[in-house]
């Protein structure tokens, strides 16, 4: 269980986790956990972010903006995202890789790079050097000596 509670010593908001009895705050006061009150609390870890976004704001007297710039994040973008002269931006680029490379993985529990590069070409993407790219940012990995996996 997580949740947010508030520094007595410098009224930061701090995310927590309710199980543990103690943590500290950056203004170096030790806070113990269960004799605070509790603002916010979820059992989901990626909830607390938004909670402690949301509750910094309110503090600060500037929920309303927040808010408007949570709503503003949540408009849809424009059906059609492509750059200046209509190529599709690199992120749907990865994001095709990443189907082919998972439908790869599924079919065989993993894929060799000489076959992962044959199916992005075949799927019209350049196949070393979007593999390149998504072995750097760890999007894929090696599972096996040369049987690689998609995060």
């Amino acid at each position: 269980m997580y949740g947010v509670v508030v520094c007595p010593k410098c009224q930061r908001p701090l995310g927590v986790r309710l199980g543990s009895k103690t943590t500290s705050c950056q203004c170096g006061k030790r806070i113990y956990i269960n004799r605070m009150k509790v603002l916010f609390s979820t059992d989901e870890p990626r909830e607390l972010p938004l909670a402690l976004g949301r509750i910094r704001a309110q503090l600060s007297g500037s929920l309303r903006e927040f808010e408007e710039a949570l709503e503003e994040e949540a408009r849809p973008k424009a059906p059609d995202a492509r750059g200046p002269q209509g190529r599709l931006h690199s992120k749907d680029k990865k994001e095709r890789a990443l189907e082919v490379l998972r439908s790869l993985s599924e079919a065989g529990g993993g894929f060799e790079l000489s076959t992962a590069e044959e199916a992005l070409e075949q799927s019209g993407l350049k196949g070393s050097a979007i593999l390149e790219a998504l072995l750097r940012e760890n999007l894929v990995y090696e599972s096996k000596r040369g049987l690689y996996r998609v995060v």
